[in-house]
């Protein structure tokens, strides 16, 4: 019983940290984009918000 809670627990964590990967790629992905699109400025405004 304790060790199929504990494999529960543990892919619980494993689908949370793919998740907030896929989320961080994302964000990376979009500011990457606006950065390069000859928007710098505009891209390290966005930066700081976040």
């Amino acid at each position: 019983m304790l060790i199929c809670v504990k494999a529960i627990v543990e892919y619980e964590k494993q689908q949370a940290l793919d998740s907030l990967t896929h989320i961080l790629n994302k964000i990376i992905l979009f500011t990457y984009m606006r950065g390069t699109g000859g928007a710098n400025d505009r891209g390290k405004k966005f930066n700081q918000r976040v």
